[in-house]
């Protein structure tokens, strides 16, 4: 996937790409994640909360246009070789840690002794499943440090997006002639 990205980025007509697993206001459901953010204090029947996640990479936020309003996004250097991280929305830094600012906050996955993740972003509260929800929790996690099997690349166009299916299916196909394209739309449509 990342050598896909990094090629297609460089495709005649791409202005911005994305991988995800799931892009807001798509078709399929969200993952969930447990966990436990560090220095909040627990209710007695209550292990852990869960919020709704994807996984995302570098180039995410930009190609969604979804801004950043505390701290960074997703790093292409945010490996699994190094520290844990999470960009948060706004919905849940102010859930958990009202008034104060969760860059550099922590949470730990899955439950209290799970992996210590750092909160390294804020960014801007988006609808995920629909139009007239409500503001809910979401937390990105780097696709390198959390890897799914099947991934969503979405691009941003100057032109006619249909226009790149040519040269995405070459990239596709000089990477791994067997690899399937499973769907091809506009954003719009979908």
């Amino acid at each position: 996937y990342k050598l896909l990205a990094e090629r297609v980025r460089e495709a005649p007509g791409v202005q911005r790409a994305a991988l995800m697993r799931n892009p807001p206001l798509g078709l399929d459901s969200f993952d969930s994640v447990a966990f436990v953010p560090d220095g909040f204090q627990m209710a007695r029947d209550r292990e852990t909360f869960t919020s709704t996640m994807d996984t995302v990479d570098e180039g995410y936020f930009e190609t969604m246009g979804i801004p950043i309003l505390r701290g960074r996004g997703v790093l292409a250097s945010d490996t699994g070789d190094t520290a844990r991280v999470a960009v948060v929305n706004e919905q849940f830094a102010k859930h958990y840690w009202p008034g104060v600012d969760a860059v550099g906050k922590h949470i730990r996955l899955d439950n209290q002794a799970g992996t210590p993740v750092e909160i390294v972003g804020v960014a801007e509260t988006i609808k995920y499943r629909g139009t007239a929800e409500r503001p809910a929790d979401f937390l990105y996690l780097p696709l390198a440090q959390h890897p799914v099997a099947r991934m969503v690349l979405l691009l941003r166009s100057s032109g006619d997006p249909l226009e790149l299916v040519k040269s995405v299916k070459d990239v596709v196909r000089t990477l791994d002639p067997n690899m399937p394209i499973l769907e091809r739309r506009t954003y719009e449509d979908l």
